[in-house]
């Protein structure tokens, strides 16, 4: 069996996100637990109407989509398997501006949407969709890891150390960051699968801005406290299903939290709304289980095209 799964390179420059490499390296995990050898064919993203294939391929539309909007809609080399999918707002005002591209996804409907924002945008354009939440958090931990869980990573969030408390904030808290240069996707995959693995063998907390690190440490089983600072991010209703361990500190906080004055100030009317005490999701199982069934209809419209 073969099938297309796609990474993330920006039309400037590797994406220094090492999200995306996650996002692609689960969706092979995926593949591979559900069907066992399938042949992976790697996809850029922001040039897939280049791709050409004798025979059609099924691609995972997973993710972000994305920068390059004049390069949509998909080579006819390309069967789109819409899941996980997120529409940007250069995509959807793409669309608005030109209504026959909402074609190409009535075509390959139902599309699986992994915020409710785009499960909204699609809905609104009579387009067949339901939300199949976000591929992070589908992957099983590794059995063949050994669990030490005496590190504290603090992600991208140096700026509530502060805020910390001494029980958690020992000699054992790490600061790292998921912005990470790499020279191609190949070696992105391999970076991202070291940096799960030292969170799931090390890691016993997790403090993080970023929901792309939350996601996979909540499905890895570790406890997670995340501080955004954008309230009207549509990504957060994702979050939502998975945490309530969620605090807005502000734009302005980096800058005030140089000041010792604003942390005490800021420390005494804060720091008691923080539920440092967190637990695992107990419910992953099923959840995980959900997605599986999510994908598997999604391909009984693709197996009546005797793709495969």
């Amino acid at each position: 069996m073969r099938i297309g799964v796609v990474y993330h390179h920006t039309h400037k420059s590797w994406n220094l996100n090492i999200w995306d490499d996650i996002q692609t390296l689960w969706v092979i995990n995926f593949l591979q637990e559900l069907y066992g050898n399938v042949e992976i064919i790697y996809i850029n993203r922001e040039e897939i109407h280049l791709f050409k294939s004798q025979d059609p391929l099924v691609v995972v539309m997973q993710g972000w989509w994305m920068h390059c909007v004049d390069n949509w809609p998909p080579s006819d080399s390309i069967i789109p398997l819409f899941i996980w999918f997120h529409l940007s707002s250069g995509m959807r005002n793409f669309i608005n501006n030109n209504p026959d591209q909402i074609n190409y996804f009535h075509k390959y409907a139902p599309i699986g949407c992994r915020d409710i924002s785009t499960l909204d945008f699609f809905r609104k354009n009579k387009v067949d969709a339901y939300f199949s939440w976000c591929m992070s958090i589908f992957q099983k931990p590794s059995s063949g890891i050994l669990k030490q869980s005496d590190l504290t990573f603090c992600v991208d969030a140096e700026e509530v150390v502060p805020l910390i408390p001494s029980s958690i904030a020992t000699d054992n808290l790490v600061c790292l960051s998921h912005k990470i240069w790499f020279p191609d996707f190949l070696e992105g995959l391999k970076i991202a699968q070291k940096l799960i693995d030292i969170y799931h063998s090390r890691g016993k907390f997790i403090i993080t801005s970023r929901l792309h690190c939350a996601l996979p440490c909540i499905s890895l089983g570790l406890p997670v406290i995340v501080f955004l600072k954008n309230r009207k991010d549509p990504r957060l209703e994702l979050l939502r299903e998975y945490t309530n361990n969620i605090y807005f500190l502000g734009y302005l906080y980096p800058f005030f939290s140089r000041f010792s004055i604003f942390m005490k100030i800021f420390s005494f009317l804060f720091y008691k709304k923080i539920s440092w005490e967190l637990r695992p999701d107990n419910n992953l199982d099923k959840k995980r289980n959900i997605l599986k069934d999510a994908f598997k209809k999604q391909l009984q419209f693709l197996e009546q095209l005797k793709i495969f």
